[in-house]
């Protein structure tokens, strides 16, 4: 992950957004405003500054060179351009970035060389806000407008750029040529694609066929699910009360997943909006408060995500379950119970039945996350039976990924320390749940370790099928 700051240098984070780093090799006194991550390449990064340079780092940010291009990108008033938005293909060879008051600059050779966006060539299709047919496009430079985002899909194919009182454009050729969407007059499209407005954020999915944008001051989402090449707002039904309508709300930035299922959008005015449908249905965040929410991003599997506040902190969600199997956000209601088999993936059979879903949640304390403490349950299948005496010892992938809370310091968990290990949890005859607490510290970690013994090797093997001292993983893939 990488965040900027303006004014207050640009950030790294390996290790899913708990710790941040401080690249030393960009300036920490410069406007910051945007940063791009190759997929393919986490290591590839590029990040512009207003009314300066663009930065690029081949080395997960611990050094960074200027890329900008005086012969193209220098402004007439003798000014570099006040940079708005980047944007990478997967590995890095198709490059956009776009300034305020500016143009938009393509590179089609991993930003070897840069040139100005061009409309592109095509008869009867410029059109006025309502649809009527008033013109051709003849090609040529787009021109200089207040571009504001931009993106594009894994391969490149498909980029997209809004401008703040503009339009969208949009490139289906890799970013040779641009265009408004068109208007067809069916009633099932809404014509805001090729409508000026206070365009501000866009994102979309791998493959470019799901295309979120944002409008600020008028405030709505506007959806493409075909490529770019129509547009439709996003209507809420119901709403929590007459000021946190979408119709109202302030949009600052959206996220998108990379299948397009699932989506996110940050208001200046309001609360965290989120779809789990493509963008069909939208739900309000409000565990997360209602506030000046500036900026989101998640994963590429839309499980993870990174919310700004201004002025305040980074806020963190990660929304898993410890079985591999993701439940519906933010809640792993779906998650199944009593899937800890060998692999830890719902798969084969299992004595363990421990219950492993759960939501971890984050806060932010001043400028460390930490995630919330988690309760897990360990049940047996049955009631221990009378002369045997099983003892679990527990054990992080990753040591200093997972802090262990002992009953000692929370009587809500029944994990002790003994002479052989210091997490531990005892089945005594008559027993069938423990319940013990931990805190995760990283999400590097891909699940806990569990080895079991029983102590007084008696019966009870019919319900034990894993051999005495056997590992097994509670799996959070």
């Amino acid at each position: 992950m990488a965040a900027v700051v303006k004014n207050g240098g640009l950030w790294i984070s390996k290790n899913g957004g708990e710790r941040w780093t401080l690249s030393k090799g960009a300036p920490t006194d410069a406007d910051w405003f945007g940063v791009s991550i190759a997929d393919d390449d986490p290591n590839y990064m590029i990040a512009c500054v207003i009314r300066s340079h663009l930065y690029r780092t081949t080395d997960g940010g611990a050094t960074w060179t200027t890329f900008t291009d005086e012969a193209v990108m220098f402004e007439s008033t003798g000014a570099w351009p006040s940079w708005k938005g980047t944007a990478l293909s997967a590995n890095a060879k198709y490059q956009l970035v776009n300034s305020f008051s500016g143009y938009m600059f393509k590179s089609s050779d991993f930003g070897a060389t840069w040139s100005r966006a061009q409309l592109g060539n095509v008869t009867g299709r410029l059109q006025d806000t309502d649809g009527n047919i008033i013109g051709d496009y003849t090609g040529g430079d787009i021109g200089a407008k207040n571009y504001y985002s931009c993106d594009m899909s894994a391969d490149g194919k498909y980029q997209t750029a809004v401008v703040s009182n503009g339009l969208i454009y949009v490139s289906n050729d890799y970013g040779e040529t641009f265009l408004p969407p068109f208007y067809d007059g069916n009633a099932g499209q809404n014509p805001v694609g090729n409508k000026v407005d206070s365009w501000q954020t866009v994102k979309m999915s791998e493959d470019g066929k799901y295309q979120l944008a944002c409008v600020y001051l008028t405030g709505h989402l506007t959806l493409s699910t075909d490529y770019g090449v129509s547009w439709k707002k996003v209507a809420e039904d119901e709403c929590l009360d007459a000021s946190t309508c979408t119709d109202s709300l302030n949009y600052q930035y959206v996220a998108v997943s990379e299948d397009g299922s699932a989506m996110m959008a940050a208001v200046t005015n309001g609360y965290l909006l989120r779809s789990t449908d493509y963008g069909a249905t939208w739900a309000y965040l409000t565990d997360q408060g209602r506030g000046t929410w500036t900026s989101i991003g998640m994963s590429n599997d839309g499980k993870n995500v990174l919310a700004s506040w201004l002025t305040s902190y980074l806020y963190i969600g990660q929304y898993k379950c410890v079985s591999g199997t993701y439940g519906t956000f933010p809640d792993c209601t779906t998650c199944p119970e009593g899937t800890c088999s060998l692999g830890g993936d719902g798969t084969g059979s299992s004595s363990c039945l421990a219950t492993l879903c759960y939501t971890l949640d984050t806060t932010s304390t001043g400028d460390i996350l930490i995630r919330d403490v988690i309760t897990m349950t360990l049940t047996l299948p049955e009631a221990l039976p009378a002369g045997n005496e099983l003892r679990f010892e527990l054990y992080s992938q990753l040591e200093e990924a997972t802090i262990f809370i002992h009953a000692a310091d929370d009587t809500g968990s029944e994990l002790i320390t003994d002479s052989m290990a210091n997490n531990v949890l005892t089945f005594l005859p008559g027993e069938t749940t423990k319940p013990f607490k931990i805190t995760q510290t990283s999400n590097v970690a891909t699940g806990l370790y569990v080895v079991f013994e029983n102590k007084k090797k008696l019966s009870w093997v019919a319900h034990i099928i894993f051999p005495i001292a056997t590992r097994f993983i509670l799996q959070k893939q």
